[in-house]
């Protein structure tokens, strides 16, 4: 299956040994539209594999399942394809990939899943916004700098091992932006992911589970603001950030 972006093709290809294929989803803009890609793969070419969703919840931010679950039900409506069972955990540690690679792990030990997709993408470039070259008081970047681009043109590999596929990890926002508009699912779905994990300090949760902040230092919000130019169902111009 090959999908053209503006950034490049997407290509799925799961070899016919595998039939159990995990996917981490958040509900997040990436993972939610990988999902997606993955629901029309099984109608069209291997009706025959499962596709598990695992999601990792962090106890100060509890909405990563809400909305990998309202997406995960809004695809099934719109492609007639069921997702396979729903694997998820709270987890404590603020370090959440740790959290997602030891249940990733644990299903595969169990063979739960054969084979898995991750969503990553690849950061926006250095001058697209304040954030991108933003320091704490350390000297820490904000951004996660694994997911800058490659000098001198170089790719990051959209398969790893023979059994993790990460087919976005070489667009970024705005590639993903076309993917949803190519696939003419811009109106349906984009309305129901999140990205913001902004957080009040005071509470230690979420500012509000049904928006995005908006606000210019939430590194999440930013980035969606720049690849979509919009947060939740309404025009950048039209949100008011709390």
């Amino acid at each position: 299956m090959k999908i053209e972006t503006n950034q490049g093709d997407i290509k799925i290809n799961i070899p016919k040994h595998f039939t159990k294929i995990g996917l981490k989803h958040s509900g997040g803009l990436d993972s939610t539209i990988l999902a997606y890609i993955l629901a029309l793969y099984k109608r069209e070419f291997r009706p025959e594999i499962d596709i598990i969703p695992i999601t990792l919840v962090q106890s100060t931010k509890p909405f990563q399942w809400m909305y990998a679950h309202m997406t995960q039900e809004k695809i099934t409506e719109l492609t007639g394809i069921e997702f396979g069972k729903h694997y998820f955990r709270m987890y404590e540690s603020a370090n959440i990939l740790e959290g997602q690679d030891e249940l990733v792990i644990e299903l595969y030990n169990e063979e739960i899943i054969e084979a898995h997709f991750y969503g990553v993408t690849l950061n926006p470039p250095l001058d697209a916004f304040p954030l991108m070259l933003a320091t704490t008081d350390d000297g820490t970047k904000l951004r996660d700098t694994d997911r800058d681009p490659l000098p001198n043109g170089k790719l990051y590999p959209t398969m790893c091992e023979d059994h993790l596929w990460q087919p976005f990890a070489n667009i970024d926002k705005r590639g993903i932006n076309d993917l949803y508009n190519r696939l003419g699912v811009i109106d349906e779905l984009f309305p129901l992911t999140h990205s913001c994990e902004n957080y009040n300090e005071h509470t230690g949760m979420q500012l509000d589970l049904s928006k995005h902040c908006g606000r210019d230092s939430c590194w999440w919000c930013a980035e969606r603001k720049w690849g979509f130019s919009r947060l939740d169902g309404l025009p950048f111009d039209m949100i008011r950030p709390t």
